[in-house]
């Protein structure tokens, strides 16, 4: 047990309307709880009219445990959004002025776009969202067969970030969302917590970042735009094939770059909390 939750009213229906209210102000990631099931319990009209014995769940199962089709296509927006605006943050904050290193979407002729690919409940979803004028976006959410399945015009989302996530607020179909939106990089998760409704997705691990770039003899380069989150060896240090050099975070997940064959340090280019671009060297190092 992680919280026990206890409850006051002047009757069953007021206590119940409180203990809704409650349930739905939780915001857990990282374990799987029982509140997505305690709030149908508090919907369940006989749970209401206390028609409660021993065996109530069997009697409601196909109530209370309903069958899912996946997340609302407002929820998998969000998600998106979120991710790429808090993406792009980091790196307009760098000190990199190089238009290479800029994180604003501009293009030359061209409309602006990022897409992020999602996963929730076994269903897969790539979400593009380009640009359209200052801080606007048309998002576009399709399935694994391709279907475009949503889209959203003049998206204008608003960000306040925090450690480990941030706000959003955003209207999508006319309708004004206002999420907790929890970045979790150690299952490269992404949750929203909107209203009392809660969607979480993974994003799937790019396939080359499966191993570390080589940028040329005894060197490591960054396999994409990143942070640095860890910095595990310094110069001087013996190394092994396989051992972990760096920890760095890319679109929301930790990787650990490894080294690719034995050696010894020669130098590190970067500390922790530096951004690094594509393709620049992490970890120089001699062969043994």
């Amino acid at each position: 047990m992680i919280a026990k939750l206890v409850v006051r009213g002047e009757d069953r229906q007021a206590a119940l309307r409180v203990l809704r209210k409650a349930l739905g102000e939780y915001e857990v990631v990282g374990l799987h709880t029982n509140i997505e099931f305690l709030k149908r319990l508090c919907e369940s009209p006989d749970f209401i009219d206390g028609k409660v014995e021993t065996g109530f769940i069997n009697k409601h199962l196909e109530e209370l445990f309903p069958k899912t089709n996946g997340p609302s296509t407002q929820a998998i927006a969000q998600a998106a959004l979120a991710s790429i605006v808090d993406t792009n943050l980091q790196y307009n904050g760098s000190s990199d002025s190089s238009p290479w290193a800029a994180g604003d979407l501009f293009r030359v002729n061209l409309q602006g776009s990022q897409s992020v690919r999602l996963v929730a409940d076994g269903q897969e979803f790539d979400v593009a969202a380009t640009v359209t004028g200052a801080n606007a976006y048309a998002v576009q959410i399709k399935n694994a067969s391709g279907e475009t399945i949503a889209e959203f015009a003049d998206v204008q989302p608003a960000w306040v970030p925090q450690p480990s996530g941030g706000q959003l607020q955003v209207v999508l179909d006319s309708r004004r969302c206002s999420s907790n939106v929890v970045f979790n990089s150690k299952d490269s998760s992404v949750t929203v917590f909107d209203y009392g409704k809660t969607a979480t997705f993974t994003v799937p691990r790019p396939q080359f970042l499966d191993s570390a770039a080589e940028a040329g003899p005894g060197s490591v380069t960054a396999p994409m735009s990143c942070k640095i989150v860890q910095v595990l060896v310094e110069p001087g240090t013996e190394v092994a094939q396989d051992t972990p050099l760096v920890v760095l975070e890319a679109m929301k997940m930790e990787h650990v770059i490894k080294a690719p064959k034995a050696g010894k340090v020669v130098d590190v280019y970067y500390k922790v909390g530096d951004l690094v671009d594509e393709g620049k060297n992490l970890v120089a190092f001699e062969e043994s």
